[in-house]
């Protein structure tokens, strides 16, 4: 009997705090069809490996059933060259553990009109162990990468959404 009780208080404390879920959709709402007219193109910046991989997981996140053939917006991305630094120093001078940092200065603009309509930076930083096997190391380093990428990636998605949520 109790927890039927607190079960209600919950909900109406819950409804009542201003909680709106972000992908409900309503009247008015239309933030699946605005981030699908959201071309991505080429990451700028660092154009190997690691922008092809960034664009990869936004591309996956912003247009999942494929790209428009109109789009209205451009999402331009200028990714910075990973920051290593090599933390914890032996006494012969050798690391045994370093932090990457990504980041990733980002663009939405109105393709129209050409103007900037969201404008920001994201950054991540994962930290890995440089082992004695050199290519244990080099892989341990990617999948930090690769990790600090999806965050970034998810990032870009979520601010799309709540710029697109709020009404612009």
């Amino acid at each position: 009997m109790k927890l039927k009780y607190i079960s209600l208080i919950l909900i109406f404390i819950i409804s009542s705090c201003g909680y709106k879920p972000l992908y409900k959709l309503e009247a008015g709402d239309n933030i699946l069809v605005e981030l699908y007219d959201v071309e991505i193109p080429v990451i700028q910046g660092d154009t190997g490996r690691n922008g092809q991989i960034l664009r990869n997981n936004l591309m996956d996140m912003i247009t999942p059933y494929g790209k428009s053939n109109n789009p209205r917006y451009k999402l331009q991305i200028v990714l910075q060259s990973p920051l290593i630094e090599q933390k914890a120093i032996r006494r012969d001078e050798t690391a045994t553990f370093a932090t990457v940092k990504n980041t990733a200065d980002y663009t939405l603009i109105d393709i129209e009109t050409g103007k900037e309509l969201l404008k920001s930076s994201t950054s991540m930083t994962s930290s890995y162990n440089i082992l004695t096997q050199a290519y244990a190391s080099d892989v341990t380093l990617k999948s930090a990468i690769d990790d600090n990428l999806k965050t970034i990636a998810n990032d870009i998605f979520i601010r799309l959404s709540l710029y697109f949520k709020s009404g612009k």
